[in-house]
């Protein structure tokens, strides 16, 4: 897979969590609750830097940064969803009523954590090979 296509590609699935946050809170309704707010400026800032990574290399460490803090705050959202964890954004979240929802968009979060992970180790590795 060459560079220019992951890091565009990732620049759209980050950009898309973003809008995905503001569909759910202005279309639907939805204020969001502390994860949700964590996971929203994760992903703008996710699909402000991948672009920039094309041309400085040191990007992709702070994107893995990034990446990991999503994966593991969405993580927290699955498991206390699922009842394996305790998580007061649960708790306190407007879903609320519908759990089916906040459950969906914390794993939606997740996938898109766990495929900026792989992209930015993608990333990592083809760079570190070429030097």
């Amino acid at each position: 897979m060459h560079k220019k296509t992951a890091v565009y590609f990732m620049t759209v699935v980050s950009a898309s969590g973003v809008i995905l946050s503001f569909y759910v809170q202005y279309f639907l309704g939805i204020p969001p609750c502390l994860e949700c707010i964590i996971l929203r400026y994760s992903y703008l800032l996710l699909a402000l830097i991948y672009p920039v990574s094309l041309v400085k290399r040191w990007i992709i460490s702070i994107i893995a940064l990034i990446s990991a803090e999503i994966t593991a705050v969405s993580l927290w959202g699955v498991f206390g969803y699922l009842g394996v964890l305790p998580n007061p954004c649960i708790e306190s979240c407007p879903i609320g009523l519908s759990a089916e929802v906040g459950e969906i968009l914390s794993f939606l979060a997740l996938l898109g954590g766990i495929l900026s992970l792989l992209s930015s180790y993608l990333l990592w590795k083809k760079v570190n090979s070429k030097l």
